[in-house]
């Protein structure tokens, strides 16, 4: 994201010529591994939803139940539905993140149009992504009564009466109050980091930041803001999928806690990723969306450098992670669809093979 790299090259500070050099190489190479890394989920993210949505129609009915008379569909169902449709959201911001940021390797800076663009996509796509979170984590409480029926604490749900509506009223205040802390926060946050920039940089620089980027300034703060949200809503969806781990009645004993400790576990390193991306976006589009100074001390701009390549790498560590979860994933979905042709092969050929076996059953 920086536009300083390209401009101190031919400022004709000899002295700082061999380390821009060697700051230049390194941003190129971060932002060519965060650009390789959006690729990379992108193309896992469609080929998810593909899965996701094949899962969802077959599994759920939905095609008959969008084709029935009688048949409605529930709002689960509705949730489902939009849930494959914000990864498909999700995805093609990210194409259009890397084509921006494809942008960036070739040319070393960011123009203030391309800015805007990929600001923008960022609003989107944080935003919807912080909504479906949302009405996971409804659904994932709804659903804990029925996940825990039979089980150690389902006398919680019956004895307690602990219903479903109570469950969703609850989560539905937690996201609401966590709403309105986020925004404190991130309003907060914003003030204490552009102070701490104003510190070190020209007061000119500082003048620039209301008169010149003003706009995209707001632009860069909602999508700070969203991406907040979306960090926060997976909070609250890592913390009612593990409640819904411990809770399961049917958990498939000791062998089966262990093999979903995963599932319990992951989203919580994805929720730290997002925050991690989260504080190293705000520091780097405060530092970009200021004017540059030649009269900038050797200081400043290597800490400017090391905000923009901590921005790059924690890009590259999140959606890494993404692309790997997904992949599992949705191999572990269609895993039954794909062994389910070749179970009657499979059940003559074992009878050949153990035919006592066979015969005593």
């Amino acid at each position: 994201m920086s536009s300083s790299l390209k401009q101190r090259k031919g400022s004709g500070a000899v002295k700082l010529a061999a380390a821009v050099d060697d700051e230049y190489k390194e941003y190129k190479m971060a932002s060519t591994k965060a650009v390789q890394s959006m690729k990379a989920c992108y193309k896992t993210i469609f080929f998810a939803t593909f899965v996701d949505v094949f899962i969802t129609f077959i599994d759920n009915d939905l095609y008959q139940k969008f084709y029935s008379t009688t048949a409605k569909l529930s709002w689960v169902d509705y949730f489902d539905v939009f849930d494959s449709m914000s990864l498909l959201v999700f995805a093609c911001g990210l194409w259009r993140l890397s084509v921006a940021y494809q942008h960036i390797d070739s040319n070393g800076f960011v123009t203030n149009d391309r800015l805007v663009e990929i600001f923008q996509v960022m609003i989107w796509i944080w935003g919807i992504n912080a909504l479906n979170l949302g009405m996971i984590s409804v659904s994932v409480a709804a659903s804990l009564p029925a996940h825990a029926q039979g089980g150690l604490f389902g006398f919680l749900f019956t004895n307690v009466n602990v219903s479903s509506n109570f469950l969703i009223l609850a989560v539905t205040g937690i996201l609401a109050c966590g709403n309105l802390v986020i925004r404190w926060y991130c309003n907060k946050n914003s003030i204490i980091e552009d102070q701490k920039d104003n510190a070190r940089i020209h007061p000119s620089q500082q003048q620039s930041k209301g008169q010149v980027h003003a706009s995209r300034r707001e632009l860069g703060y909602q999508a700070y803001l969203n991406q907040c949200l979306c960090a926060g809503s997976f909070g609250i969806f890592a913390i009612l999928k593990t409640i819904q781990w411990v809770v399961d009645a049917d958990d498939g004993g000791v062998v089966g806690r262990l093999m979903s400790c995963s599932d319990v576990l992951e989203p919580f390193a994805m929720t730290m990723l997002l925050m991690g991306l989260n504080r190293s976006f705000l520091r780097a589009a405060i530092a970009r969306l200021r004017d540059e100074h030649s009269g900038s001390s050797s200081k400043v701009v290597k800490d400017d450098d090391e905000i923009y390549n901590g921005f790059f790498a924690a890009q590259s560590g999140f959606y890494n992670k993404i692309s790997t979860v997904l992949k599992g994933t949705s191999i572990f979905q269609l895993l039954p669809y794909a062994v389910a042709p070749f179970l009657p092969f499979l059940s003559r050929t074992l009878k050949l093979l153990f035919p006592s076996i066979y015969a005593e059953v």
